[in-house]
């Protein structure tokens, strides 16, 4: 029997849901009439916040084939459609429409993924409450002991000493002495209820599929994996490195009314991720990081001072990109970075070669753009070869022809935009970024030259992470191979 398939759209109290004939207006009130309909049936919903989960548990425990469609993509396929009526039963017409013809943009309701949310988003609430107590605690330290250093601890040894505070300000009788003893009260229960917290998320990241893969990325512990994992969990359900990166940061996108028409702005959207990152975004800064070569890279671009926020998106856009094409192809950090360093100097090959052609037919115009271009580009190159000198254990990806590779998916900014990973130099130790420059810039490999050990269709990989069996590295590349649509980066900064 062919399953049946209900659009849906939720609001508070009950739900509308369409077949493509008729509609039904159902509450909890009659659940066994919900249950006669949707048992052994697909639902498709448009995420909805809390009042989706709420329904997605429902009509899952029910027996139905529950379905999340993507917001953005729904509210497009309305436009294509040219729907000017918006009403709940609308809306649950054209998400079993859309379900039936963009099947790809949906993806199955998943308990496990909402409960991982709400415990990053309670681990950042709570971060906030620890800050705001200890900052109360240490105010009425201040007061109460005004010739002890309490308040001038940082956050590490402050929260190390509470027993010794907690005790002297038992044996202390004063005015504030009460108030001080409730705050630190506060302030050691939300660490107690913190540190479960953060073992429940470590213990989720722990156990997903690529956990070994995100944890090889310099300067992403624990909770910052969680926190991409809950926000992609399969990264199969993008169909490419634009749709990932829009999904996780939201780009710059331009008022569409206002006093404020076309001015850009930056969603709020996907605060955790954000949130979380922007701190690694400051430990990048120090010079013992790998990082470094891309914040100096971007302050030499978008310049210092206010401009933080645009180099934190860009910096943030860089390493989500570098995510994705390791999570596509089951690569690990180093040999991510190496991929997109070779896919720059094809680029500035390519560059090169179209920069002298429009130099001997005299066009003036194109030859500056195109060297605005190149010289783009060969900063990017450059930045990212001194963040491979920093990066230990560099690996051979698997080797792939040249003609693999295709130059017309590159953005102006580097990206790798969908390119396969093939064989790579990788930079030595010792080796510094002059050495690697002034060895040939683009070198073709021959038939005779390419190593023995390629991947063939039905050979499986011989360079596997520390992880299960089925996450060798690589995998995945004979269907990108296979010509897979490229496109071309947009740029997020204005």
């Amino acid at each position: 029997m062919k399953e049946k398939i209900f659009g849906c759209d939720v609001s508070k109290d009950y739900i509308i849901l369409h077949d493509g004939s008729q509609a039904y207006k159902l509450s909890l009130d009659n659940f066994k009439s919900i249950q006669k309909l949707v048992n052994n049936s697909i639902v498709v919903m448009e995420q909805t916040g809390a009042y989706g989960l709420r329904w997605g548990q429902v009509l899952e425990d029910l027996g139905a084939k529950v379905y999340i469609a993507d917001g953005k993509d729904f509210k497009n396929f309305k436009l294509y459609q040219a729907v000017r009526k918006k009403d709940d039963y609308t809306d649950a017409y054209y998400l079993r429409l859309f379900f039936l013809e963009r099947s790809k943009r949906v993806w199955r309701f998943n308990k496990e993924l909402a409960h991982l949310r709400a415990l990053i988003r309670q681990h950042m609430r709570n971060e906030k409450d620890i800050t705001k107590h200890a900052n109360r605690l240490s105010q009425y330290l201040a007061v109460i002991f005004p010739t002890k250093n309490y308040c001038d601890l940082d956050r590490k040894k402050f929260l190390k000493v509470l027993d010794e505070i907690e005790q002297e300000l038992k044996q202390t009788p004063h005015a504030l002495s009460g108030l001080a003893l409730m705050e630190l009260n506060k302030l050691k229960l939300v660490l107690d209820w913190h540190k479960k917290l953060e073992e429940e998320i470590t213990s989720i990241a722990r156990n997903h599929k690529d956990y070994e893969i995100l944890k090889s990325f310099h300067g992403l512990n624990d909770i910052l994996i969680a926190t991409l994992m809950a926000y992609y969990w399969d990264i199969e359900r993008f169909k490419d490195v634009d749709s990932f990166i829009g999904y996780m940061v939201m780009g710059a996108n331009p008022e569409v009314s206002g006093t404020s028409l076309n001015r850009m702005r930056t969603d709020k959207a996907r605060t955790e991720v954000k949130g979380k990152f922007f701190m690694l975004f400051l430990q990048s800064h120090k010079d013992n990081s790998p990082y470094k070569p891309l914040i100096d890279l971007l302050r030499s671009k978008l310049g210092g001072g206010n401009n933080q926020k645009k180099r934190y998106i860009k910096f943030l856009t860089d390493l989500l990109e570098l995510v994705y094409y390791a999570l596509k192809y089951r690569l690990s950090f180093s040999q991510a970075v190496a991929w997109k360093v070779k896919e720059l100097e094809r680029e500035k090959a390519r560059l090169r070669s179209q920069l002298e052609k429009a130099r001997e037919q005299g066009n003036q115009e194109k030859a500056s753009l195109l060297g605005w271009e190149y010289e783009n580009i060969t900063l990017n190159k450059q930045a990212w070869e001194l963040v491979l000198g920093k990066v230990e254990g560099c690996k051979d990806i698997p080797d792939k022809s040249p003609e693999g590779a295709k130059f017309d998916g590159l953005a102006l900014d580097g990206g790798l935009a969908g390119h396969l990973p093939y064989s790579f130099t990788c930079l030595e130790p010792n080796q510094s970024l002059e050495q690697s420059q002034s060895q040939e810039p683009s070198r073709e490999i021959s038939q005779s030259q390419k190593p023995s050990q390629s991947l063939e269709p039905n050979q499986e990989p011989s360079q596997t992470l520390n992880q299960e069996p089925n996450q060798e590295i690589g995998q995945g590349l004979e269907y990108a191979l296979a010509g897979g649509k490229r496109k071309r980066r947009k740029r997020l900064e204005s």
